[in-house]
């Protein structure tokens, strides 16, 4: 903590320019850096100050998003069943590209389908619309079809180990994390891992039964099922979809497991460690500093100081936030437990997590979806065009950069005031006739801001 706010204040003493991380331009600031900064965290403050005085009422700061419209639409089964054969096909459709299509990167449909979509897409569709993933999952649908048309038995025979947790889930986003930054698949090793991770899939339904297996260890099913409760359609049945104020299913006084609290702050930390990694101070660091300072260890150990370096990054995070709440702890005179409470408000940082995840992403997301056109008419590089769209050619600059850095403030901003709002009304839930004043809050509310500053002044960093 002591570091970033050391580099907060390089920032502020040399802040005329700076690079949007997502398109590598230079943008001249018309106003200094640190008024952006110190001005998002002004803001962030006055938004929970009125937030604390319209919401004094613990029936009014709850009742306002605790009302659920529910609606029949007919045949909603058929969206189901379309999603589900989507899913299937695209997955095979990917594997295949892989093993037998260009092994050009970009040019492969797995690339960018798996990436961009999967990694990126599918991370916005789960927080902000709903648990559409648990139709389209293609590693469901081969289970189910295994068990329905092979006859083999997913009931499992062995009960699944109470200590492992959802730990496999932050295994699983770890490495893929590793591969993304550090050492990128070909296509081919793209499928190959995917079709092994496929037989993981299956090999741990057997052993432990299919329920158990994606309800706690299949990675892509757990990590996209938390993101949905802060989705706007809260549950599916029939022709029945319910639908909730968004982001309010987080405020839940029931505490989560360890492994999915470490799931939730390393998506808030890569995607933090992935900016940071991209800035010269950074570059300056490392390879003037670190690496030199450990190039007596042999090689195989120093490849992999970074990948250390990321799995490092979400307890680091993890501690500061420990601080903090062991502060609110004291102030509020709760009697539970600090690892239950922090159990229970890291899902108020969810919606940190997505939005700094999309600032840093999303003009990514959306060259990458024009590109998707591209490859949709020839996704094995075999110079198809099935569509007619394989000669399109965009502009991956089509986004202003002074729009791009403001949007990226606003999203970063966006996300620590909903994650404000939220610790409030869990705060208010917490201390029911206990001390709940916005006063002895001013610990979670710190915690937010120095977010704020942080993750602003990443983006801010010129890049190497």
């Amino acid at each position: 903590m002591i570091i970033l706010l050391f580099f907060l204040i390089l920032s502020i003493i040399f802040p005329q320019i700076s690079f949007a991380h997502t398109t590598g331009e230079t943008y001249n600031f018309p106003i200094p850096v640190w008024l952006y900064i110190f001005g998002s965290g002004l803001v962030l403050f006055i938004s929970f100050v009125i937030f604390s005085i319209f919401s004094q009422s613990k029936n009014y700061a709850l009742s306002v998003f605790s009302s659920q419209l529910s609606f029949s639409i007919p045949r909603i089964y058929l969206v189901r069943k379309l999603l589900t054969f989507s899913g299937l096909v695209l997955f095979l459709l990917m594997i295949a590209s892989g093993f037998f299509g260009t092994q050009i990167a970009q040019y492969n449909f797995s690339t960018v389908y798996f990436w961009a979509f999967w990694m990126i897409g599918f991370i916005y569709i789960q927080s902000f619309i709903g648990d559409l993933w648990s139709y389209f999952n293609p590693f469901k649908t081969i289970v189910n079809l295994l068990q329905s048309l092979g006859g083999v038995s997913f009931s499992g025979k062995y009960q699944y180990p109470d200590f492992l947790g959802s730990y496999p889930v932050f295994i699983v986003y770890f490495i893929l994390i590793v591969f993304e930054l550090f050492y990128p698949l070909s296509p081919f090793g793209l499928s190959f891992s995917l079709f092994l991770y496929l037989n993981l899939t299956i090999l741990g339904s057997l052993i432990f039964g299919k329920d158990v297996w994606f309800e706690k260890a299949e990675f892509f099913s757990v990590f996209f099922k938390l993101l949905s409760r802060q989705s706007v359609i809260y549950r599916s049945r029939g022709d029945k979809v319910d639908f909730k104020f968004p982001f309010v299913r987080l405020i839940n006084i029931k505490a989560i497991p360890f492994s999915l609290v470490m799931v939730i702050f390393f998506l808030l930390s890569s995607t933090a460690f992935d900016s940071f990694r991209e800035t010269a101070i950074w570059f300056n660091f490392y390879y003037d500093f670190l690496f030199p300072l450990l190039s007596w260890l042999p090689n195989w150990i120093t490849d992999f100081i970074q990948p250390m370096i990321l799995l490092l990054t979400p307890f680091l995070f993890f501690f500061i936030f420990l601080i903090l709440l062991y502060i609110f702890k004291l102030c509020i005179a709760s009697k539970k437990s600090l690892w239950e409470l922090s159990s229970i408000y890291s899902l108020t940082l969810l919606p940190i997590g997505v939005f700094y995840h999309l600032a840093h992403y999303f003009t990514l997301f959306l060259n990458q979806g024009l590109e998707a056109l591209v490859i949709f008419s020839d996704p094995l590089g075999l110079s198809w065009n099935l569509f007619g769209t394989a000669g399109l050619v965009f502009n991956n600059s089509f986004l202003p950069i002074s729009l791009v850095w403001h949007m990226q403030v606003f999203l970063i901003l966006l996300g620590h005031i909903i994650g404000v709002i939220l610790a409030h009304n869990l705060s208010i839930k917490l201390t029911i006739g206990k001390r709940s004043g916005g006063f002895y809050q001013l610990p979670i509310i710190f915690l937010m801001i120095v977010f704020t500053m942080i993750g602003l002044w990443v983006l801010s960093q010129p890049l190497i």
